[in-house]
């Protein structure tokens, strides 16, 4: 087997893996819009589908919407106050309107079971990893 030839299924896992990373980094802007659909899980996912780019990589830690969450994934660290309090902000007032606009008592239901696992997740993420004192 050649050289070229050993090379060949490298640069088609890394295309495969940048289409990816472009559709999760999608659902993640999606996520970011909609109260429903969590940004977290595929902004993170994209991130690591760009591994073997560090220049693809960069870029995603200039994006306003996605520095502090990635470089808290990368850190290790939590959520910070502002984030929790824009997200519960954000999720909540979108469930409560519609809430108020549907009618349908099932959806309702649906709709504040959603808002309760999204306020359990957020929470879940606050605890940020501190390392251990020194004292």
């Amino acid at each position: 087997m050649r050289a070229k030839d050993a090379k060949r299924p490298m640069k088609i896992k890394n295309a495969l893996l940048t289409v990816l990373g472009f559709v999760l980094l999608f659902f993640a802007f999606v996520g970011a819009l909609l109260p429903v659909v969590p940004a977290t899980p595929f902004a993170v996912a994209a991130f690591s589908c760009f591994y073997f780019s560090p220049k693809l990589r960069k870029k995603l830690l200039q994006m306003p919407l996605l520095r502090e969450l990635l470089q808290n994934y990368q850190n290790r660290a939590g959520l910070s106050n502002k984030t929790v309090l824009l997200s519960f902000l954000y999720i909540w007032t979108g469930l409560s309107v519609s809430v108020a606009l549907i009618k349908i008592v099932w959806v309702r239901l649906m709709l504040c079971a959603i808002g309760i696992v999204l306020t359990v997740h957020i929470l879940y993420m606050t605890g940020a990893k501190k390392p251990a004192r020194k004292d």
